[in-house]
């Protein structure tokens, strides 16, 4: 069962659950569509340095950059991390039912080539903080994507008989900004 509009309003109004950009909390109910909250991309991006040899057990081997820029353009076939502006706090129940965030990208972008995640959308029950997302540039084009700008969308799961969230990207890494991959061989 997804939650409709009318429901993540009630939720974000009554303060069963926050939004935030940044340190800021904020009235997400603007953001709300039928089924689900638009977010926008945050300025600041994790890059890879292209051919090089990555042993997954190993962590040593990752190498990456963080970069902040307002701008960021994609060339054909890039692959970079970004983060959601919006922050969620939905860790607890509403209306004593337990939810799940999923992450998905817009029509729009889709249609430009851009995908905002690979396979990682999903965020279990207690996942507190912003979305990291995967984003690929799959057209021959060079495309800019703009810090601000509607990026996603994320839509509510009910869970039932949840258990909390407790694993390797738990914690308040998630409020401001991508998480890089965690790799080695206690990581998988």
């Amino acid at each position: 069962m997804i939650l409709g509009g009318t429901a993540l309003k009630r939720a974000f109004l009554l303060g069963g659950w926050t939004a935030y950009r940044g340190d800021d909390r904020i009235d997400p109910t603007k953001l709300i569509g039928a089924n689900s909250i638009d977010v926008t991309l945050g300025n600041r991006f994790i890059v890879f340095p292209p051919n090089q040899d990555i042993d997954t057990m190993k962590p040593k081997t990752l190498k990456y950059r963080k970069v902040t820029d307002e701008v960021k353009s994609l060339l054909s076939g890039a692959f970079i991390l970004g983060h959601t502006q919006e922050r969620f706090d939905c860790s607890e129940p509403f209306e004593k039912a337990y939810y799940a965030p999923q992450l998905e990208g817009r029509s729009t972008l889709a249609r430009l080539g851009i995908s905002v995640h690979l396979s990682a959308g999903f965020g279990d029950f207690g996942f507190k903080g912003c979305f990291t997302l995967e984003l690929v540039n799959h057209s021959q084009n060079i495309v800019k994507l703009h810090a601000g700008q509607r990026i996603a969308q994320v839509f509510f799961l009910r869970v039932l008989e949840p258990t909390r969230y407790n694993g390797t990207y738990s914690g308040d890494e998630h409020n401001y900004g991508p998480i890089p991959p965690k790799i080695g061989p206690t990581k998988f």
